[in-house]
């Protein structure tokens, strides 16, 4: 069994509203145990303060070598980084431009399961599913620095991969290309500016395809895009995302406001006996704190009137103490 725990990388560069999106999506949609975003140098800005809030931070030193090979790329730091996060903890690996929106656990059976590209040639790695110690991912990591290429792009991430599949079909399975990949880099039109009258269910993650997909992606720094974009599949996919997490801001906010209220109101309580027990022979203060049952009901149906209460109570407590 796959852990449902994520990973992010983000190495360098700045942290911008699709990437804080393939993260909230991530979160509301698959509910992980855990999300980690590994990173090497905080790129600050309004987004990455918000993620924080959704994923644990993690520093990581990023290999500057393969083997005896030095890695040119940011890009292929990261991919050799996922290889070895995932065989230590295990989890499942998403790049920052894949936005949820069909969960993903009936994926969570097997021991390592990567995405098939476009045909039977590579293995995308910007998604991938593995146990901790997965013999899979020590193959591709032993073999690694044989087949990269440092001047080159995917001899190492994504075509090995398939041919260790081929060579070793028990240790992986291949995941079909539309779970995240249905629509490719040659089909951009599709994603961002086609008409679609609704998500298709095949889809559990929308890759976007960031290093070629800059011209749309430099319009997209907020919800608006897609209030605006709304019949395109990645307006449709932003707007399920807003809804659903406004949904869970709400379910959240009411079980904290329940939780908060029944803290309060025992306080609250609790603070009006210990009033009436000090202030017992003087009228004056009793009749201060002298706050009748139905109050007491008014104020936990409204937590700020109960703060303010409490703090008033407490206050009193102390002043009569102090005379005392």
């Amino acid at each position: 069994m796959i852990p449902n725990i994520l990973h992010f990388i983000h190495l360098g560069g700045e942290f911008v509203f699709i990437n804080y999106l393939a993260v909230l999506s991530a979160k509301v949609v698959h509910h992980p145990d855990k999300i980690f975003l590994h990173y090497n140098k905080e790129p600050g800005g309004s987004h990455w303060e918000k993620v924080k809030l959704l994923a644990t931070l993690k520093y990581q030193k990023i290999p500057e070598y393969i083997g005896n090979k030095k890695i040119n790329y940011i890009q292929h730091k990261a991919d050799i980084l996922r290889i070895m996060i995932l065989n230590a903890t295990g989890g499942i690996y998403f790049d920052t431009d894949v936005i949820s929106v069909h969960p993903y656990h009936h994926f969570l059976n097997y021991t390592t399961a990567i995405p098939v590209q476009q045909d039977s040639r590579a293995l995308c790695n910007a998604v991938i599913f593995s146990q901790p110690n997965s013999e899979f991912l020590k193959l591709w990591y032993e073999r690694y620095e044989h087949h990269f290429n440092p001047n080159g792009w995917e001899e190492a991430n994504v075509l090995l991969p398939m041919q260790l599949a081929k060579q070793y079909p028990g240790l992986i399975t291949i995941l079909p290309k539309n779970a995240f990949y249905k629509y490719l880099w040659t089909e951009l039109d599709k994603i961002f500016t086609a008409y679609t009258d609704r998500i298709p269910q095949d889809i559990i993650g929308l890759h976007l395809w960031h290093k070629v997909s800059s011209k749309y992606l430099s319009e997209i720094n907020g919800y608006e895009w897609a209030h605006l974009n709304r019949n395109t599949l990645l307006g449709k996919a932003i707007l399920m995302i807003e809804e659903i997490a406004a949904r869970e801001k709400l379910k959240t906010e009411e079980i904290m406001t329940r939780k908060t209220g029944d803290m309060v109101q025992k306080g609250t309580q609790k603070a009006i006996s210990e009033t009436r027990q000090y202030n017992k022979n003087d009228k004056k203060y009793a009749d201060a704190v002298d706050v009748k049952p139905g109050l007491v009901v008014m104020l936990t149906s409204h937590p700020w009137v109960l703060y303010l209460a409490t703090v008033v109570i407490i206050t009193l407590i102390f002043l009569r103490r102090k005379a005392f």
